[in-house]
């Protein structure tokens, strides 16, 4: 990755520098944007839970974070999802 960054994010030029394929790559940045994402969703629906035990209306958590009610509803509801994302 430290090549990847050396290249100004040049996925060819990285792979030159590296032992890394061009295609290994992508995969790892793929990986990488995945990890993010997941972590970003779990702290939304932290985030949408608190606020749901401090007794605030789904319709207002909804506004808040920019999410659908039904959204809301499922992260409250669902101890699945929950365990799906940590």
């Amino acid at each position: 990755m430290a090549a990847l960054v050396a290249c100004n994010g040049d996925i060819k030029a990285a792979a030159k520098k590296s032992r890394y394929t061009c295609e290994r790559i992508r995969d790892l940045l793929r990986e990488k944007t995945r990890i993010a994402q997941q972590t970003e969703r779990k702290t939304q629906i932290e985030e949408v839970r608190k606020l749901a035990a401090q007794k605030i209306p789904i319709a207002e958590i909804a506004k808040i974070t920019g999410k659908s009610a039904n959204t809301i509803r499922q992260w409250v509801k669902s101890e699945t999802t929950q365990k799906h994302y940590m």
